[in-house]
């Protein structure tokens, strides 16, 4: 692990967490991280309970969005922190059973230029994750690309909302023809919304990331029908 420590480093690799509420969990992410990467950014999404504290004590730079606006809108704010990077790796602050090994396996084919984006797909730890991963791979939230790539990509998409950055970052890839490889991340799972918040609010929430997903869809066909026309 120690050779791969150096690897990483000094490929001036940072990695980017959305929180939002995520106290208790956020902090075994970015403790993960920081084990490999000097800057780990949490952006604090506008939570209501101690998700800053909790990252902070854990040794990551903390960005404190006062409102809440949504994954892909708190990832692009964050996206201008990371100018000194070269790579970016974004993980998604309710994991369970991630290892610095993991972290590793999605950086290796774009560190070393096999790939041009990466996607980490957790299996084998819980089983609602592990189904829901098989059917629909382009919609997990761990990912690995140039830091530059993951720049424009807001700037093409800058209006994409909340969990529909997943759909919008698959039709980027496929508008560069960016070479995309799948990582297994085998025991890493991810808790569901319904226990964070309860199974009602829940239950909305997950129908809110739905909307977001759809919608982004709906979008990136519009763009492709937009463009099929200029031509």
């Amino acid at each position: 692990m120690g050779s791969e420590n150096i690897h990483i480093k000094s490929k001036k690799v940072c990695a980017i967490v959305p929180a939002f509420n995520e106290e208790g969990r956020v902090s075994g992410i970015a403790k993960v991280l920081r084990h490999l990467l000097h800057y780990v950014l949490v952006v604090d999404d506008g939570s209501t309970d101690k998700t800053s504290l909790d990252a902070a004590m854990s040794g990551a730079t903390v960005l404190i969005i006062p409102e809440n606006v949504g994954k892909a809108q708190a990832l692009k704010i964050a996206s201008k922190y990371i100018r000194r990077c070269k790579y970016v790796v974004l993980f998604d602050a309710d994991l369970t059973g991630l290892h610095p090994s993991h972290v590793y396996d999605l950086l290796e084919p774009v560190l070393r230029g096999r790939a041009d984006m990466t996607i980490g797909l957790l299996l084998g730890g819980r089983v609602t994750t592990h189904l829901s991963q098989s059917l629909v791979p382009h919609i997990s939230g761990q990912r690995a690309m140039k830091a530059d790539m993951f720049r424009k990509f807001f700037e093409e998409y800058g209006d994409i909302s909340g969990y529909g950055i997943e759909e919008g970052l698959r039709r980027f890839a496929k508008e560069h023809n960016l070479r995309v490889e799948y990582v297994k991340l085998w025991g890493v799972a991810q808790i569901m919304k319904e226990e964070k918040y309860g199974f009602k609010t829940g239950t909305q929430m997950r129908i809110g990331m739905y909307k977001d997903i759809v919608l982004a869809f709906v979008r990136n066909v519009e763009r492709w029908v937009k463009k099929a026309i200029r031509r």
